[in-house]
């Protein structure tokens, strides 16, 4: 029987190119723009930019895409290095600091501003672009460290076998660079949308002047035209990005033959990664933290504290909860549409990357738009918890299909071959193979959309109902006016909830890692 030949019952026709793929993902892909698409024909039609969205934005804007080419150029720097050297040695404390790598992807980017505002030491840009950093250097590091294990073991022998150390870590480093790269200009991108440091650290960027458009001035059009102008900058940036590395990204989440290369152990690496980790992460997510702990002393107001934190638990796990299903049934079913096409796959993942750097407050207010100029039989669509949910959800399905492809690329092409010789429908092949194949992916991605979404506060500032605060808003809300030692006492319970869900999570994964090697 051909491939194509194949009957729509037969496990073959998983496999099976067709234009059904294209128009298929077309439609999920406009699904996961809807809450944009009002909002951005709304805004279209004006004069110039200056009566589009005010000279003030426009400043903002300067001032908020130098913070991101900061931002972006210290990610790169020191994310690279340390992504190397976590993804070739095994040296003492690797698995703590790739712990507080990872912890400021999962808690808000304000937490660290305040740490830093408290210790009085930085401020305006140079603070945002410290603080912003924390993120980026996350992203960087993890980015590098996953392209580094995604090596194939005789690619890096190979590499031994023709220079010194020295030289292998060179050419790691170089053919690892375009990934990096990618994951710097991402983080320097999604500071544009991030109001938290700047108005703690006294420095007013575009973000700000949205909030302060529609929350102080309730100007909802002017706020509405600064969002559009946002995004249009973010697409100009990521569009010419996502189409240069789909294509590298969508071969990389094929599975690979050679198996990875073992991490090594070297007397040099045993001193210096250390060495090099604990000074990097000491200014960046150490020496905020302490700066948390400072105005406090020996008197956090840990009963208020869970007072309020008793008060959004429930909401906060409702938005967790509501992105992660949201997030990840979209995901998987983009995953499973895309299949095995590679040029469908580059093309869905460039759009993906776009997504995921548009600013959150573009679907935000796109949503209250609809809402207001809707009838009043949709108010419980756009004017819920679940609403709040489902749009931190919608822009969180890139990290829900990214997991998805490479747990199918890792299957095997000969597994569909053997079910249609065998007489195997395609549903029965898909719940009894590949379902139980994602399911560790599966699981992953729903704890991780869930904390990512939890840490999100545009979104939820702007669209969530009276009295529905999710507990990362409740500190950003009442943390000028509240006692410094609450606000402490509240910063360090979030990165205590985020360190335990980071630790699931982790395990999580590496159990995903383990299915995917067997």
């Amino acid at each position: 029987m051909g491939r194509k030949d194949a009957p729509l019952r037969s496990a073959l026709w998983l496999d099976r190119p067709g234009t059904w793929r294209w128009a298929v993902s077309l439609f999920i892909i406009v699904i996961l723009f809807g809450p944009t698409l009002p909002l951005v024909v709304k805004a279209l039609g004006t004069s110039t930019v200056g009566s589009w969205a005010g000279v003030g934005f426009v400043a903002g804007l300067v001032r908020s895409l130098e913070v991101a080419g900061g931002v972006a150029a210290v990610s790169l720097l020191l994310g690279l290095p340390l992504g190397v050297i976590a993804g070739s040695y095994r040296f003492p404390g690797r698995g703590a600091f790739l712990a507080l790598v990872a912890l400021p992807l999962l808690a808000p980017s304000f937490l660290w501003a305040i740490g830093l505002s408290n210790l009085r030491l930085l401020s305006g840009a140079l603070g945002c672009i410290v603080a912003f950093s924390s993120l980026g250097l996350s992203l960087v590091t993890l980015a590098t460290l996953v392209a580094v294990r995604a090596l194939s073991k005789s690619q890096v022998d190979a590499l031994r076998i023709a220079g010194s150390e020295r030289w292998v870590l060179r050419k790691t480093a170089m053919s690892v660079l375009p990934f990096a790269a990618m994951a710097s200009v991402l983080a320097g991108v999604l500071t544009l949308s991030d109001p938290g440091p700047g108005q703690i650290l006294g420095f007013s960027n575009a973000a700000s002047e949205i909030l302060v458009s529609f929350s102080a001035l309730y100007d909802f059009e002017l706020a509405a035209r600064q969002c559009v102008l946002l995004a249009s900058v973010v697409l100009l940036i990521t569009l010419p990005l996502s189409i240069l590395t789909g294509g590298s990204l969508a071969h990389a989440l094929l599975g690979r033959s050679g198996g990875a290369s073992s991490l090594r152990v070297h007397r040099g690496a045993d001193f210096m990664a250390p060495l090099l980790f604990l000074s990097v992460l000491s200014v960046f997510v150490l020496l905020p933290t302490l700066g948390l702990l400072f105005p406090a002393g020996s008197h956090l107001s840990m009963a208020r504290a869970w007072s309020e934190a008793s008060r959004t638990i429930g909401n906060t796990i409702l938005y967790g909860a509501t992105a992660a299903v949201t997030a990840s049934g979209l995901g998987i079913l983009l995953a499973f549409v895309v299949g095995r096409d590679v040029n469908l796959r580059a093309a869905v993942l460039a759009v993906l990357l776009v997504l995921l750097c548009m600013p959150p407050s573009l679907g935000a207010l796109g949503t209250i738009f609809m809402g207001t100029a809707g009838p009043a039989w949709l108010d419980g669509l756009t004017r819920s918890r679940f609403t709040v949910g489902a749009v931190l959800g919608l822009r969180l399905v890139p990290i829900a299909c990214l997991l998805a492809l490479r747990s199918l690329g890792t299957s095997s092409p000969s597994w569909t071959q053997a079910a249609a010789i065998h007489g195997v429908s395609a549903a029965k092949f898909m719940r009894v193979v590949l379902l139980p194949w994602l399911k560790s992916a599966a699981l992953t991605s729903l704890a991780l959309v869930a904390l990512l979404a939890t840490a999100e506060i545009g979104t939820v500032v702007l669209l969530r109902p009276p009295g529905a605060d999710s507990f990362p808003v409740a500190i950003f809300t009442v943390m000028a006016n509240a006692p410094e030692s609450l606000v402490a006492a509240l910063c360090l319970m979030y990165l205590v909830g985020a360190a335990v869900a980071l630790a699931i999570v982790g395990a999580l994964m590496g159990r995903s890692a383990d299915v995917a090697r067997n």
